[in-house]
């Protein structure tokens, strides 16, 4: 079974180009639903895949964050 979370991490200049600021789904190494509303985007992710185990993340935007 492939990581979901190492996939997301190795991967993330490219998701961020086609993801930024949205929630993601990730089944092993497939991102399987995306949008604004996290709740809708696992949801979605279950409903397709109802055995599997979602990762769900947010992709960060490319603004700095000043804390």
């Amino acid at each position: 079974m492939k990581d979901a979370f190492e996939y997301f991490r190795t991967n993330l200049v490219d998701i961020m180009a086609n993801y930024e600021g949205e929630y993601i789904a990730i089944i092993e190494d497939t991102i399987v639903a995306h949008g604004r509303d996290a709740k809708r985007v696992y949801n979605s992710a279950k409903e397709k895949f109802p055995r599997r185990t979602v990762f769900l993340g947010q992709v960060p935007r490319k603004e700095a964050m000043v804390l």
